[in-house]
């Protein structure tokens, strides 16, 4: 399983660096952007379990940035933490919440916190990647398979049937070596069969 990925968008050099610090206790994959602009890109391109979004930067307003997320089905449910450079009032942090935000913190703030904070949504992608792949294991073998009552073919459909071994490597993660059972050996290769028979005598 891939490491969660977090985008940090900030246009502060320093403040850049000493948030990417603070999340390096993780183990998180951190893509840092310095604008707006460079990371819409990556925001629609590519899944992220968090989006850190500076509410400080010049380029894009955190109003901006809520309103384009809600304008695609991917990025609608996209959880953003906003980062300020300055201590929120009241009405700025109703605001805020009001945009989309899951919380609004301090950069000066404890790096534990933001690492903390950061470590629950990380956290909940990597449950729902396994409880997906669980799903999709599960919907690949459910139902009745139906199989040739002579060659024990699987059926895919009404005019596909396929090798036992191989529809399941193509639906499950099963992976197939090949040997040759003792029945099998006495009734297609008998001379092996004899000639094993006979050497396990002559060492007896």
């Amino acid at each position: 399983m891939d490491k969660p990925r977090v985008l940090l968008v900030d246009d502060n050099a320093a403040d850049l660096l000493a948030l990417r610090t603070s999340l390096e206790v993780l183990d998180i994959e951190v893509i840092a952007v310095d604008s707006g602009n460079a990371g819409l890109p990556l925001i629609i391109a590519e899944d992220f379990a968090l989006l850190l979004f500076s509410v400080d930067l010049a380029d894009m307003s955190y109003v901006e940035l809520t309103g384009l997320l809600d304008s695609t089905e991917k990025t609608r449910c996209l959880p953003v933490i906003f980062l300020s450079s300055v201590q929120a009032g009241e009405d700025e942090l109703l605001e805020a919440y009001r945009a989309g935000a899951v919380d609004y913190l301090v950069k000066s703030a404890p790096s534990l916190i933001l690492s903390a904070k950061v470590k629950v949504f990380t956290d909940l992608q990597i449950r729902y990647q396994t409880l997906t792949e669980k799903v999709e294991r599960v919907k690949t073998l459910q139902g009745i398979l139906t199989a040739c009552m002579h060659c024990r073919k699987i059926s895919k459909d009404a005019d596909h049937w396929s090798e036992l071994d191989i529809y399941l490597r193509e639906h499950t993660e099963v992976q197939f070596s090949h040997g040759v059972c003792p029945e099998c050996m006495n009734e297609r290769y008998p001379e092996l069969d004899d000639s094993a028979d006979q050497e396990n005598k002559g060492s007896g």
